[in-house]
């Protein structure tokens, strides 16, 4: 499921920056959206993939609990956000990739405790900036590729990402 993002023909997705009459989301919309997936996603018991991206003012989502009654969620990308509590991420224990990028991610402690996820970026997050924190990712997930920028990586792996066509 992709919510806000590129959008390959094939993917189930919802764009909801505007509507069929070109309106930009009010931060009620916005409201409202949220309120609708919380509702909706936790449904979907075999959903794989969730992705959001808050490009779009208004469009943020306060929480992302909802997310943690999804368990067979194996990817989880999440782009822009304004969020700042991740502990629902420690309920994943298959979790393959998981994508923070541009979220205000400013400490390991918010991702230390995930279950090894195979691949975790943290592109243009403020924990990027703080070399002892990235050193004690590191340290707390030394099986996990970790994407700290486009020209570093930590733990780099040659996975086998066959699961993501299935």
């Amino acid at each position: 499921m992709i919510i806000n993002g590129y959008i390959h023909q094939s993917d189930p997705a919802y764009e909801v920056t505007q509507n069929e009459y070109g309106r930009e989301l009010t931060e009620a919309d916005s409201v409202w959206l949220e309120e609708e997936l919380e509702m909706i996603v936790p449904k979907l018991k075999k959903l794989r993939e969730f992705s959001y991206d808050a490009y779009a003012e208004n469009s943020d989502i306060s929480s992302w609990d909802f997310l943690k009654l999804c368990p067979n969620l194996v990817h989880i990308s999440i782009y822009n956000s304004d969020v700042t509590d991740y502990s629902f991420l420690n309920n994943f224990t298959g979790m393959k990739l998981l994508i923070l990028k541009g979220c205000k991610v400013e400490s390991a402690d918010a991702l230390i405790n995930l279950q090894a996820p195979e691949r975790l970026c943290v592109y243009d997050t403020p924990l990027v900036e703080k070399e002892e924190e990235i050193q004690k990712l590191c340290e707390a997930l030394p099986n996990t590729e970790i994407l700290i920028s486009g020209d570093r990586i930590e733990n780099d792996r040659d996975w086998d990402w066959s699961w993501s066509y299935e």
